[in-house]
């Protein structure tokens, strides 16, 4: 098997425990605005250290790659962002669908866009990844569609299809470039940036509804409470960035050499499989429907790897 295949194998692994990192901060800090953007502030802090160890503590900077990693960094905000406003209105499997949706369907289009061979095998693969995806929704009497879900929807299948192609571009740029690392260090840097002041923004103008008056967490929890949950807080973030900086350098990295549609086919499949199959091993029942999803989805990223 191709060894940069066994890299986005392995690459999905890292994800997926990255969606169990981020599911244990939400159980500690909440999962409304501020505090997913408290997250994307914490952890990139740590991306930006991450990446700074892997490019031996040089920053580097070009107009080109400074203009693609500013893209990617508010690529991934806005994911994040719209991302909570679709679970808010939608079930999980709703907002998963989307999202890996977008994660095969336009980097393949892009693929084929900018010359990749186009074979049978791409072309079963990813309609097979697309049906493990679209039988896994399940129906919500309580939340029915609107035009907002809508939106929201399709802004988180754009913006995950665009991050893989934004990293496909930049790596397979004939421009003046940046090393991956350097690369993803900047961008790290910008969404550093931007979350930070967004956060600052909705802090203040959280105050001022609050007029100041509050419950301050100390007065609702003991201090070593806080202590605590602060640690733990950190704890987790660092382990999120810990493993999804090195699923993100692996993606960025393989970019080089694998085709855009056969690595988002890779990796939106595997991470499927990973998601039903992490859900078994926590208890959810075996059902006909997460079977087939798994045989569909191993099935896609087998042939895609023909």
């Amino acid at each position: 098997m191709n060894k940069y295949y066994l890299m986005l194998i392995f690459s999905v692994f890292l994800f997926s425990v990255q969606f169990v990192f981020t599911k244990c901060y939400q159980r500690e800090r909440g999962a409304h605005f501020s505090s997913s953007i408290l997250q994307i502030v914490l952890s990139s802090v740590f991306f930006i250290l991450f990446y700074l160890i892997l490019n031996d503590f040089k920053f580097g900077f070009t107009l080109f790659s400074f203009i693609i990693a500013l893209l990617y960094a508010i690529n991934g905000i806005t994911a994040t962002v719209f991302g909570m406003k679709v679970l808010e209105r939608a079930n999980l499997s709703v907002y998963t669908l989307f999202l890996m949706l977008g994660g095969v369907i336009l980097p393949f289009f892009y693929g084929l866009f900018i010359g990749e061979s186009l074979t049978v095998f791409k072309v079963v693969a990813v309609i097979l990844i697309a049906l493990s995806l679209f039988i896994g929704v399940e129906k919500d009497k309580d939340k029915k569609a609107n035009a907002i879900l809508i939106i929201c929807c399709m802004v988180i299948f754009l913006a995950n299809g665009f991050a893989h192609i934004l990293t496909h571009f930049h790596q397979r740029s004939t421009s003046d470039t940046l090393n991956t690392s350097g690369f993803l260090l900047l961008s790290f840097t910008c969404k550093f940036v931007i979350s930070g002041v967004i956060f600052v923004i909705v802090t203040c103008v959280g105050k001022r509804k609050n007029n100041g008056n509050a419950e301050q967490p100390a007065a609702v929890l003991e201090k070593n409470r806080v202590i605590k949950s602060w640690i733990i807080t950190i704890g987790v973030v660092i382990g999120y960035a810990a493993v999804s900086g090195l699923a993100q350098f692996i993606s960025a990295y393989t970019s080089l050499y694998v085709d855009a549609g056969i690595k988002a086919a890779i990796i939106t499949g595997g991470c499927i499989f990973m998601s039903v199959f992490f859900g078994l091993i926590f208890g959810e029942k075996i059902t006909v429907i997460k079977v087939t999803q798994l045989l569909l989805a191993v099935s896609g990223v087998i042939l895609i790897m023909l």
